[in-house]
Protein backbone atom coordinates (compact mmCIF):
# COMPACT_ATOMS: atom_id res chain seq x y z
CA UNK A 1 0.00 0.00 0.00
CA UNK A 2 1.01 3.63 -0.48
CA UNK A 3 -0.99 5.44 1.75
CA UNK A 4 -2.55 4.36 4.91
CA UNK A 5 -4.24 6.11 7.80
CA UNK A 6 -3.50 5.54 11.51
CA UNK A 7 -6.43 5.96 14.17
CA UNK A 8 -4.48 7.02 17.33
CA UNK A 9 -7.42 8.93 18.60
CA UNK A 10 -10.30 6.51 18.07
CA UNK A 11 -12.80 5.38 20.25
CA UNK A 12 -16.03 2.87 20.08
CA UNK A 13 -19.27 5.17 19.84
CA UNK A 14 -21.57 2.10 20.75
CA UNK A 15 -21.29 -1.09 22.68
CA UNK A 16 -23.75 -2.32 20.16
CA UNK A 17 -22.35 -3.38 16.71
CA UNK A 18 -24.88 -1.55 14.70
CA UNK A 19 -24.48 1.81 16.01
CA UNK A 20 -20.91 1.56 16.17
CA UNK A 21 -20.27 0.66 12.42
CA UNK A 22 -23.01 3.27 11.26
CA UNK A 23 -21.49 5.64 13.47
CA UNK A 24 -17.55 5.25 12.63
CA UNK A 25 -18.20 4.85 8.78
CA UNK A 26 -20.68 8.49 9.09
CA UNK A 27 -18.82 10.36 11.70
CA UNK A 28 -22.05 10.98 13.02
CA UNK A 29 -23.62 9.84 16.41
CA UNK A 30 -25.68 6.96 16.06
CA UNK A 31 -28.64 8.58 17.38
CA UNK A 32 -28.34 11.20 14.73
CA UNK A 33 -28.48 8.38 11.88
CA UNK A 34 -31.41 6.50 13.70
CA UNK A 35 -29.70 3.48 14.49
CA UNK A 36 -29.58 2.90 18.28
CA UNK A 37 -29.70 -0.52 18.41
CA UNK A 38 -29.18 -3.87 16.62
CA UNK A 39 -31.66 -5.82 14.38
CA UNK A 40 -33.00 -2.53 12.23
CA UNK A 41 -34.59 -3.89 9.50
CA UNK A 42 -33.32 -0.72 7.05
CA UNK A 43 -31.15 1.87 7.02
CA UNK A 44 -31.77 5.64 6.25
CA UNK A 45 -30.45 5.19 2.90
CA UNK A 46 -29.94 9.30 2.65
CA UNK A 47 -26.67 9.04 4.90
CA UNK A 48 -25.09 6.59 2.07
CA UNK A 49 -23.28 9.74 0.43
CA UNK A 50 -21.54 9.88 4.23
CA UNK A 51 -20.42 6.39 4.12
CA UNK A 52 -16.62 6.74 4.55
CA UNK A 53 -16.41 3.66 1.61
CA UNK A 54 -18.30 5.96 -0.66
CA UNK A 55 -16.36 8.71 -0.14
CA UNK A 56 -13.20 7.03 -0.96
CA UNK A 57 -14.86 5.34 -4.22
CA UNK A 58 -15.65 8.71 -5.05
CA UNK A 59 -12.10 9.88 -4.96
CA UNK A 60 -11.16 7.17 -6.95
CA UNK A 61 -10.18 4.25 -4.53
CA UNK A 62 -11.41 0.59 -4.94
CA UNK A 63 -13.24 -0.54 -1.56
CA UNK A 64 -14.40 -4.35 -0.34
CA UNK A 65 -15.60 -5.86 2.30
CA UNK A 66 -15.29 -9.45 3.46
CA UNK A 67 -17.31 -10.02 6.79
CA UNK A 68 -20.60 -8.68 8.25
CA UNK A 69 -21.39 -4.55 7.77
CA UNK A 70 -24.73 -4.72 9.17
CA UNK A 71 -25.90 -1.56 8.51
CA UNK A 72 -29.16 -2.96 7.87
CA UNK A 73 -30.77 -6.23 9.29
CA UNK A 74 -29.14 -9.61 7.72
CA UNK A 75 -31.91 -12.23 7.95
CA UNK A 76 -31.13 -15.81 6.48
CA UNK A 77 -27.15 -15.07 6.16
CA UNK A 78 -28.15 -12.37 3.51
CA UNK A 79 -27.14 -8.51 4.33
CA UNK A 80 -29.48 -6.39 3.11
CA UNK A 81 -27.20 -4.53 1.51
CA UNK A 82 -27.23 -0.18 1.13
CA UNK A 83 -25.68 2.07 -1.10
CA UNK A 84 -22.60 1.74 0.97
CA UNK A 85 -19.84 2.35 -1.34
CA UNK A 86 -18.26 -1.47 -1.50
CA UNK A 87 -17.22 -2.81 -4.85
CA UNK A 88 -16.19 -6.00 -3.71
CA UNK A 89 -18.39 -7.43 -0.61
CA UNK A 90 -18.94 -10.87 0.34
CA UNK A 91 -21.11 -11.72 3.59
CA UNK A 92 -20.00 -13.38 6.20
CA UNK A 93 -21.25 -13.36 9.67
CA UNK A 94 -18.61 -15.40 11.38
CA UNK A 95 -15.52 -17.05 11.01
CA UNK A 96 -17.36 -20.21 10.67
CA UNK A 97 -20.41 -20.47 9.47
CA UNK A 98 -23.27 -22.33 8.01
CA UNK A 99 -22.94 -21.12 4.52
CA UNK A 100 -19.98 -21.79 2.11
CA UNK A 101 -19.41 -18.14 0.73
CA UNK A 102 -17.66 -15.22 2.70
CA UNK A 103 -14.49 -16.35 3.77
CA UNK A 104 -12.36 -15.19 1.40
CA UNK A 105 -10.18 -13.39 3.94
CA UNK A 106 -9.78 -17.14 6.02
CA UNK A 107 -9.09 -18.54 2.75
CA UNK A 108 -6.48 -16.31 1.63
CA UNK A 109 -4.72 -16.82 5.17
CA UNK A 110 -4.55 -20.52 5.06
CA UNK A 111 -2.95 -19.82 1.07
CA UNK A 112 -0.82 -18.27 2.68
CA UNK A 113 -0.19 -20.64 4.99
CA UNK A 114 -1.43 -18.86 8.10
CA UNK A 115 -4.10 -20.59 10.52
CA UNK A 116 -7.16 -17.83 10.83
CA UNK A 117 -7.63 -19.30 14.37
CA UNK A 118 -4.47 -18.81 15.66
CA UNK A 119 -5.02 -14.91 14.72
CA UNK A 120 -7.67 -14.82 17.24
CA UNK A 121 -7.01 -13.47 20.44
CA UNK A 122 -9.59 -13.29 22.87
CA UNK A 123 -8.46 -12.22 26.89
CA UNK A 124 -11.25 -11.94 29.60
CA UNK A 125 -13.87 -10.35 26.60
CA UNK A 126 -16.70 -9.99 29.40
CA UNK A 127 -14.93 -10.27 32.52
CA UNK A 128 -14.17 -6.87 33.15
CA UNK A 129 -18.05 -6.00 31.89
CA UNK A 130 -19.34 -7.79 34.59
CA UNK A 131 -17.38 -6.73 37.33
CA UNK A 132 -19.32 -4.14 39.05
CA UNK A 133 -17.82 -1.42 41.46
CA UNK A 134 -15.56 -2.82 44.18
CA UNK A 135 -15.52 -6.01 42.17
CA UNK A 136 -18.97 -6.79 43.09
CA UNK A 137 -21.16 -8.62 40.00
CA UNK A 138 -23.69 -6.59 38.11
Amino acid sequence: MKESVTFDYAYCQSPICTPSRSSFLTGMYPSAVGVNGNGNETWPEYYAERLIPNILTRAGYHCGLVGKLHLAGAANAQENRVDDGYGYFQYSHAPKGPNDYGHDYAEWLRAQGADPEALLLEYNTMDSYRQGAKGKSF
